[in-house]
């Protein structure tokens, strides 16, 4: 971007250009809060560091004990036990009948618990890993604490198809410059496997190769011209049993003139065992029926006809590195639905572009394939792309060469951003690389069943939520930000920030809504069984205990601590965290109480054998002292990203993150505001068809958004 200026978030301000999510985000910092490594505690002692005074900083050790309360339906997964591990197979078990996946994932359905002989209701008793509890935890430092944006993909490729958009759509224009106007540039061919594992594309022969009018690389044909059972496997899009396949076909052809000009009928097609004069293969892609409801139909109506190989064409080799990249950008779907990983079969047909230079710009498995964005140097796009470099670690202008917050608390392995060790040790035996890592500070106990106020299972018997899917990335106008002032207005389609865009940028952190206890969305016995999962949660009200131990910290870490488990925010407004599955549907809201002990090591070994017991040396820490470490984190935060502010909660980034972490109630209204857009909403259509923009947390919450401090205009 020019001026090497940050884009900012600009809200739109018509109701009709307003989107609606279960989620939002909180932007990202202006720049990363670090700490100095040379300055960090010893590991091997309880000698505090120097201050800045130049006397002993006094260091903490000691534990929170924490009670854990559910605010809504909560569920982590159990584990496989070893012997569903050692008979696990994806693939076998898509060839079991419904009845038996049904009876499988009943059998998986169970709520985590690593003690089963402990058993309450009739069920192994609940509990939730400390894994998750610190990955909860140090995600909310991370964001608090102004944390670089470490771990972020950079080999899976940004794509994005936009076939029947409006020539005013953002992506329609660079998809168009790709396939050609009517997908003019999109050839057919045929996959083959060189015997070292290389891949090839042979073209197949044209239409118009054949003395047929058609003008593009294949033949379409319509579904409605298929007799039934005219193909063998063949299921019409309609059918509830359709999936993506391609079929060996021999078929008759013929040109005809109609209303709209010459084209290609197909009088005849059928199994190549029918023998008709032409042989080619049908390839059914997906149906595009959404959710897989069968009260719907498919907006499909042709299948793409692919003749022959054309064995006097040229070959054209894939290169292993857009191999490589389309496995990657594969979707789930894609790489397990298919009739191999992502179309990846020797002789099955493929469509691709050729590049310039004579090999293959892209390909797919279909004419309407998803082609990748190019970053500003013109190279395959990934969401590191979208993550400023200056908060990038490791990032290449080395602009952060410090830990942040999180990593000096948690610990850290450093690696560069192709996986390489950093560290070089010359030794007698020649060059030696090594990680450079440093241990955390803190340690998290499960947390362990307690009690409950109403009950501990949600049900009876395991319950089918509403199926979820993964982000869609081509949902741009939710995931990148559109700055205004640069031209990118919210207000107007046609001017929306994509993933060309030169200098854009993710829009920060996902956080989900919290939505009341409300009962958990279900699946309706419509949907098909392979999107559906099976899970036994358990009820709001129930209460867990676990406990965070701590060694060494200083005071604006075991602050920072503290603040990410009690949540400080306005008086009067009560925070929760979120863990677990199905945080979309509103699962997850939990509400931490954290008690903070104290230990006292000299004083405990001064008095250590003083009596028949061993002295504990412990002490619980007062609501003054709690503040003071929270006021300690805030203060080393602002000092380096907003001096002139005194407290954290007033930076507008910060009001944005704590307003996705406060509680409210369910309700109608709220519960609409929060919800996904829909594809087929009863009143208003396709509600994502005009790209609508996702504003910021205070403008969904109804706060009203502070003038910003930072994260807004700043330099790189």
């Amino acid at each position: 971007m020019a001026n090497n200026k940050r884009f900012t978030h600009s809200n739109p301000t018509r109701p009709q250009r307003t989107a609606r999510a279960p989620y939002n985000f909180v932007p990202l910092p202006e720049k990363v809060v670090t700490v100095e490594q040379a300055k960090l505690p010893k590991l091997d002692s309880y000698t505090g560091d120097i201050d800045e005074d130049g006397k002993e900083a006094k260091l903490h050790t000691g534990w929170f004990d924490c009670e854990l309360e559910t605010r809504s339906a909560t569920y982590v997964h159990g584990m496989m036990t070893r012997a569903q591990h050692e008979t696990y197979d994806p693939a076998e078990e898509r060839k079991l009948t419904e009845a038996q996946q049904i009876e499988l994932k009943n059998q998986r359905a169970g709520f985590y618990a690593p003690d089963s002989a402990k058993q309450v209701e009739g069920r192994p008793a609940p509990a939730i890993p400390g894994s998750t509890l610190r990955g909860m935890i140090r995600g909310l430092i991370e964001i608090a604490g102004y944390g670089k944006l470490r771990w972020v993909n950079d080999t899976v490729k940004v794509t994005f198809r936009a076939v029947a958009a409006a020539r005013e759509d953002p992506l329609a224009e660079p998809y168009r410059d790709v396939i050609g106007p009517f997908s003019k540039h999109v050839l057919a061919g045929y996959l083959r496997q060189q015997p070292n594992g290389d891949w090839q594309i042979q073209p197949a022969l044209k239409p118009k190769q054949k003395g047929w009018t058609e003008q593009a690389a294949y033949l379409k044909v319509k579904e409605a011209k298929i007799p039934s059972e005219a193909i063998t496997n063949f299921y019409r899009f309609d059918d509830w049993d359709y999936w993506p396949e391609h079929f060996p076909v021999s078929f008759n052809a013929v040109n005809e003139r109609g209303k709209r000009g010459t084209f290609v009928r197909i009088t005849q097609i059928g199994d190549v065992e029918d023998n008709y004069q032409q042989r080619g293969v049908l390839v059914c892609s997906g149906s595009m029926i959404e959710g897989g409801k069968d009260e719907q139909t498919s907006p499909r109506r042709n299948h793409a006809l692919v003749l022959e190989a054309d064995e006097r064409a040229k070959s054209l080799p894939i290169a292993r590195e857009m191999l490589d990249a389309y496995r990657e950008s594969l979707t789930p779907f894609q790489r397990d639905e298919l009739w191999a990983e992502g179309g990846l079969e020797d002789g099955a047909p493929v469509f691709y572009v050729a590049a310039k230079d004579g090999g293959v710009f892209w390909f797919g498995h279909t004419p309407n394939f998803r082609i990748p964005a190019r970053n500003e140097k013109g190279e395959l796009a990934t969401v590191r792309d979208f993550i400023p470099k200056s908060l990038r670690q490791p990032n290449e202008d080395k602009q952060v060469t410090e830990p942040d917050l999180a990593e000096a608390i948690f610990g850290w392995i450093d690696e560069k951003s192709e996986g390489t060790p950093t560290k070089l040790i010359k030794t007698d035996k020649g060059d030696k690389l090594e990680f450079t890592a440093r241990a955390g500070r803190v340690s998290f106990s499960d947390a362990r069943y307690a009690s409950h106020t109403n009950g501990v299972w949600y049900s009876v018997a395991p319950i089918k939520p509403a199926p979820l899917s993964g982000p869609k990335i081509t949902t741009f106008q939710h995931y990148l930000v559109q700055d205004k002032t640069q031209g990118h207005d919210p207000d107007l389609r046609g001017s929306l920030a994509h993933f060309s865009t030169p200098g854009n940028e993710i829009r920060g952190h996902k956080l989900y809504w919290h939505k009341g206890d409300a009962k958990v969305p279900l699946a309706d016995d419509k949907t098909k069984e392979s999107q559906l999962t099976r899970i036994e949660p358990v009820k709001a009200g129930v209460r867990f205990g676990f406990r965070v131990h701590f060694e060494n910290l200083r005071d604006y870490e075991l602050g920072a601590l503290a603040w990410a488990l009690t949540l400080p925010g306005a008086a009067g407004k009560s925070y929760c965290h979120k863990l677990g599955m199905g945080k979309p549907l509103g699962m997850g809201a939990v509400k931490l109480t954290a008690k903070l002990h104290l230990t006292e090591r000299r004083e405990r070994y001064a008095r250590l054998f003083d009596s028949d017991r061993l002295a504990a040396g412990a002490s619980e820490a007062n609501a003054e002292t709690l503040i003071k470490l929270t006021t300690d984190f805030e203060h080393f935060v602002l000092k380096q990203v907003a001096p002139e502010t005194a407290k954290l909660a007033e930076v507008p980034r910060i009001q944005m993150l704590l307003a996705m972490l406060e509680w409210r109630e369910w309700n109608a209204q709220w519960a609409d505001r929060t919800r996904y857009l829909l594809i087929e909403h009863p009143q208003l259509g396709n509600e994502y068809k005009d790209r609508p923009v996702l504003p910021d947390p205070l403008a969904v919450s109804g706060v009203k958004a502070a003038a910003p401090s930072f994260g807004a205009r700043a330099s790189r």
